[in-house]
């Protein structure tokens, strides 16, 4: 395997289409991934970019975002730009329980804002890390996020969010789904 798009084919299939933004940054498509009616986001390029964690050592990023079918494949690709043109400049990399956000909406009719950072579980296993560059690339799992749960995750901290997450079945693909906060006052 020679590049991280080799790698990513190698996991998800043929990439059936792709955007960019006049720059080095590009996001591509892979359909019926991770399940039929599905589509993966993936940024392309960011990982040219070495970054920062935040216990001094260094690691290659991408960013991978999952949709229903239905919702505008332009506005995913264009939010996936958006926030990798805000991750590849400050130098510093997406840590698993990370909350990027809140922003302008995701998409038309849905209340996506923000995102949730983590390891792509409802993938292929190996699809997290591409060990052919120096640092390695991890591919970094975004979750949406609808409404105030940017601010349960960031009360409760990534670990209660997880668990949340496990319990209550979230449909992870649907913009459109409800948000897991109850809805009594109370965050929780």
């Amino acid at each position: 395997m020679n590049s991280i798009a080799d790698h990513l084919e190698s996991h998800l299939g043929q990439i059936a289409e792709g955007w960019g933004d006049g720059s080095s940054l590009r996001v591509v498509r892979f359909a019926g991934q991770p399940e039929p009616g599905v589509s993966a986001f993936s940024t392309l390029g960011l990982s040219r970019h070495v970054l920062s964690m935040s216990d001094g050592r260094s690691v290659r990023q991408e960013l991978l975002l999952g949709a229903l079918d239905r919702f505008s494949k332009e506005l995913i690709a264009s939010f996936l730009l958006a926030i990798a043109a805000k991750v590849a400049p400050v130098g510093k990399a997406v840590l698993r329980g990370e909350v990027l956000g809140p922003w302008r909406t995701m998409a038309e009719g849905a209340d996506v804002n923000s995102v949730y950072a983590t390891i792509p579980v409802m993938f292929a296993d190996g699809l997290p890390t591409f060990p052919g560059s120096n640092p390695p690339t991890v591919v970094v799992w975004l979750i949406p996020l609808i409404g105030h749960e940017h601010e349960w995750v960031t009360s409760n901290g990534w670990d209660a969010f997880e668990t949340r997450l496990e319990r209550e079945g979230l449909d992870f693909f649907n913009l459109e789904r409800e948000s897991f906060l109850p809805r009594s006052p109370e965050l929780d």
